[in-house]
């Protein structure tokens, strides 16, 4: 029998019985540090880059991609109040070791919360407990974290108010207001009328009453857009329509989504099934929320749903806005086609719900974790019952996210994965190829625990950031660190160091001290040091080196189901004869526990053996029930597998 490849990745420990699914043949049952690939074979895990600690390792971490273009892309470190930013692979710096950084105002607690989405040069940030913000960048150290600049024009002939006055601008027709008109309002407070005095041409009147209680104010109400068919008016005071105190203490929105040219936020906490579009058009026009009869006015819905949940999140998809809620997704569409005040509708769709866990935008597909946090969905539109679903990702797999999925990214190239960190800090991939039915789960772990991930474009592929806690010499620290796709090192929290002369003493290992590391001098065999005072010393000198933490690549085989007489082999007695690894550019790996020979006679025990493709026959493994085979990869060497075939005698 023979297993030609891995795509069902590691299945749960409840599928271990259920050799009748189709996917049977192509699991695992362990698939650590390993990752499957959508040719169908697997391989060990890149390790990691290391890139530096983050400012405060007392602090939590949330990481946020800013891509200007695919030249042009950040990691934006949010971590103590502070934001720093890392570009290629470095930290931004104002002059030689001094980071350059601007301040944010979440705590550590309610970075979790914080929602964001990009347009142009400018990331829009949203939290139930401050006001929307804009990251705008002008230069490399030239960054600004500002509330974004709203605009709520009051239109005429439209009712306005807020707690202390309600005003109405009347227009004529025939001698209609142009722009620069002003109207000073002016009011006594405690519920007397207000008086409104014109200044400028056109005729009208605007009707206003202050409220009971309310203070002595005055308004300046400027007309600052007229034509034949509306007028917008600016005011200055506390009322600027009535969109003017939505936003405010207490009531920020906690999502944020572009979609059609427009900026919507929606879910606060008095309206948290509510959202909000803004204009459409320009980029000038995207914080005007202004509300009126025209096509690109702003937009408010509200769901109709039998909860009232908040709205957590919004993501754009090819044919319409998916709306996510604790409880409910529904997708916002348009009866035109194109969203305005009057076509606008909202759907309901499924009921499975979100967390926090921000989705992500995967082909024509809306990854997302359900609200219990364990189950992954595809929210993805089903021809056929027209209406979205939303597939169960975890159904063959549920063990795999632990107790909970508290962050994910996506990284297309060069390998299709999605990258998701578990409470409990392992850090478990989805390699996702839909078109292709490729979902195959594993999980990695290191010596710590993974935080926060993020992935940005970068030399001509895309980067995986990763925030690793790490206990090093007694003390926790929080490290920036990349799954390296680019120097291709296959340790973790890994320094490469060069020399013109051969040496035995390595230093710039300060972020490892106390630790057992491995070391690859100048592509030899690896050996292993203990770092002390931020260096080692090597037995062999060596121009060259890759130094990191270990880690253990395991794959282990399902129960081998031949078919024979009477129907499973399960149950039965099994012994595999003979069995054969078909692996590419692979120096090194253990079956059973048992080293596999990939030196060729001859060749220099104190250099790394050639990289080896083709089939590498195994002895007998004898007789077991159940009889799994569990192949591993110690060293920080390359290692793929892309078949394992078997004789297998079955005994009734």
């Amino acid at each position: 029998m023979i297993q030609t490849a891995f795509l069902g990745g590691e299945v749960s420990p409840k599928m271990l019985g259920r050799t009748d699914l189709k996917g049977y043949d192509t699991s695992t049952k362990t698939m650590l540090n390993a990752l499957p690939f959508y040719h169908g074979g697997t391989k060990r895990r890149p390790g990691t880059f290391f890139h530096g600690e983050v400012r405060d390792s007392s602090f939590a971490v949330k990481l946020v991609p800013f891509i200007y273009s695919r030249t042009q892309s950040f990691l934006c470190v949010f971590n103590n109040s502070r934001i720093q930013f890392i570009k290629d692979g470095d930290f931004i710096e104002t002059s030689p070791g001094v980071r350059y950084e601007i301040t944010h105002p979440y705590t550590s607690d309610e970075l979790n919360e914080l929602r964001f989405a990009q347009f142009g040069n400018s990331v829009y940030f949203t939290h139930p407990n401050y006001p929307p913000k804009r990251l705008f960048r002008t230069g490399d150290t030239s960054w600004t974290f500002t509330d974004m600049a709203f605009v709520h024009r009051a239109l005429t002939d439209y009712w306005y108010e807020n707690a202390n006055i309600r005003f109405r601008i009347i227009s004529n027709t025939t001698n209609p207001y142009t722009a620069g008109g002003v109207f000073t309002v002016t009011s006594p407070g405690g519920g007397g009328a207000a008086t409104a005095t014109f200044a400028g041409t056109g005729y009208g009147q605007m009707v206003a009453a202050s409220k009971a209680g309310s203070p002595a104010e005055t308004w300046t109400v400027t007309c600052i857009y007229a034509d034949s068919q509306r007028q917008e008016w600016s005011v200055v005071g506390s009322v600027s329509g009535a969109m003017a105190l939505l936003f405010k203490a207490g009531n920020y929105p906690a999502a944020i989504a572009f979609y059609q040219q427009r900026m919507f936020l929606a879910g606060t906490p008095a309206q948290p099934q509510t959202l909000w579009g803004s204009k459409s058009g320009s980029d000038l026009d995207i914080t005007n929320f202004t509300r009126g009869p025209d096509d690109n006015d702003g937009v408010e819905l509200t769901l109709a749903s039998s909860s009232n949940d908040m709205i957590l999140h919004m993501v754009p998809s090819p044919t319409d806005l998916l709306i996510m809620s604790y409880a409910n997704e529904f997708v916002m569409s348009s009866t035109s086609g194109v969203y305005t005040p009057k076509t606008a509708i909202v759907k309901p769709q499924t009921t499975y719900g979100c967390n926090l866990v921000s989705p992500l935008r995967i082909g024509n597909a809306a990854v997302f974790v359900q609200r219990d946090g364990r189950r992954v969905r595809a929210a993805a539109y089903d021809l056929g019952k027209g209406s979205n679903t939303a597939a169960d990702m975890t159904v063959t797999s549920e063990h795999i996210t632990g107790t909970g999925v508290i962050d994910m990214a996506f990284q297309q190239d060069p390998d299709f994965n999605v990258w998701l960190i578990r409470k409990d800090g392992y850090l478990v991939s989805l390699t996702y190829l839909n078109e292709q039915d490729v979902i195959a789960w594993a999980r990695h772990d290191t010596d710590g625990w993974f935080k926060a991930v993020a992935t940005i474009p970068e030399n001509n592929s895309d980067t995986t950031y990763v925030c690793v806690e790490r206990l090093v010499n007694g003390v926790y620290k929080k490290y920036i660190e990349s799954i390296d796709y680019v120097l291709k090192s296959l340790s973790d929290a890994t320094i490469f160091g060069a020399n013109a002369v051969a040496k035995t003493t390595w230093t710039g290992l300060g972020h490892l001290e106390g630790k057992e590391v491995v070391i690859v001098g100048d592509n030899s065999n690896a050996t292993r040091k203990i770092v002390t005072g931020g260096q080692i010393v090597l037995d062999v000198a060596a121009k060259e080196v890759a130094i990191g933490l270990p880690y253990t690549t395991t794959i282990e085989l399902l129960h081998p189901n031949p078919q024979v007489d009477g129907g499973t082999a399960r149950g039965r007695q099994l012994s595999v004869h003979e069995v054969t690894l078909v692996v590419d550019q692979t120096v090194s790996c253990k079956v059973n526990g048992s080293p596999v020979a990939f030196n060729s006679i001859g060749q220099l025990a104190d250099k790394a053996p050639v990289p080896y493709s083709g089939d590498k026959r195994l002895a007998s493994m004898g007789w077991g029930t159940p009889l799994n085979m569990k192949i591993e990869q110690e060293l920080p060497m390359p290692f793929t597998l892309l078949a394992v075939v078997m004789k297998v005698s079955v005994n009734d």
